[in-house]
């Protein structure tokens, strides 16, 4: 291996570990511990219990939707919402990681409630590799407001029966506190 994917590696491994512990501060040096062959100790659950009622959006209206399940805080799986999500093959990690290589996206927050970002080749490379048992996702709220980020918006559908915008209706500060 050349000095320079030597360097490019640890480099990763640098910034992956450094969104790890400011994401997780609360586990301490438990990442580097269970990185080291600790997951490789455990088997799958295999036996598991269906107790959740599965839908298709094609046979379920928005108001049936609303009083079975959201009216009275039932969960509940939703099938074929995706069918005609650009999303479905477009947003694989390969393709990503080449669009987005460089950009950075929030993958946590620090105890001080700041966001912990990395940029997407550290983050693809992080999915790709790890078995952490709370590993690190992005969930980031403002990437529709970036320029080129915001494209991804274009890739799936608001599912029908979330098209309301509830957060119109609470003020600016709590919108932010959430």
């Amino acid at each position: 291996m050349s000095d320079s994917s030597n360097n490019s590696e640890s480099r990763t491994r640098k910034r992956i570990q450094e969104a790890k512990t400011k994401a997780r501060p609360e586990l301490g040096d438990k990442y580097a511990w269970y990185a080291h062959g600790y997951a490789d100790n455990f088997k799958p659950f295999t036996i598991v219990q269906e107790n959740v009622e599965r839908i298709d959006v094609k046979n379920v209206s928005p108001e049936i939707f609303v009083e079975r399940f959201e009216r009275p805080y039932k969960p509940v799986v939703i099938k074929g919402l995706q069918s005609n999500w650009r999303a479905t093959y477009k947003w694989t990690l390969e393709r990503i990681g080449k669009k987005y290589r460089n950009q950075r996206f929030k993958c946590g927050e620090d105890n001080q409630g700041y966001s912990v970002k990395m940029k997407m080749k550290y983050f693809v490379h992080y999915m790709n590799n790890n078995k952490d048992d709370s590993p690190l996702y992005i969930f980031d709220s403002s990437f529709g407001d970036h320029h080129r980020r915001k494209k991804l918006l274009d890739d799936y559908d608001i599912p029908i029966y979330f098209q309301d915008d509830l957060f119109k209706y609470a003020g600016e500060k709590k919108k932010t506190s959430l």
